[in-house]
């Protein structure tokens, strides 16, 4: 089982040429680009990337609670439950005015990362961060 590795080479069929043109036509119209990075780098990227992503959707949970409690609020007359009326009117208003403000800092979110975030934005990340070495 000691072989040397031209040995096993020189005794391999596939080891040599193979007439591939005989039959075969070969178009060759491919640019490759390859990128190198660590494990680590990648996955601080990719982590950037996501919350990236997410910050573009953070903007549907805060307007779909504010829209349910201004519904709430023009339309429910409260009555002496546990609480009352003025309390829960109140808490409702508190609520709707958090959820405003929540849905500001969304949106501002969503507008500082308009251009951020995808496939692109990543591979173009990380083509332009190689290049600065």
């Amino acid at each position: 089982m000691n072989q040397n590795n031209s040995d096993i080479i020189s005794n391999n069929p596939f080891s040599g040429k193979i007439d591939v043109t005989s039959n075969t036509r070969v178009y060759t119209n491919t640019e490759q680009e390859l990128i190198v990075i660590t494990k680590d780098k990648l996955k601080l990227e990719l982590i950037e990337s996501a919350n990236l992503f997410s910050s573009k959707k953070g903007w549907i949970t805060p307007f779909s609670l504010l829209i349910t409690i201004v519904v709430t609020l023009t339309t429910a007359d409260f009555k002496e439950f546990v609480f009352d009326p003025k309390i829960w009117t109140a808490l409702f208003v508190f609520t709707g005015i958090t959820c405003f403000i929540w849905l500001c800092i969304e949106l501002y979110k969503l507008f500082m990362n308009w251009n951020k975030g995808g496939v692109d934005y990543l591979i173009n990340k990380l083509t332009k961060e190689e290049n600065k070495k």
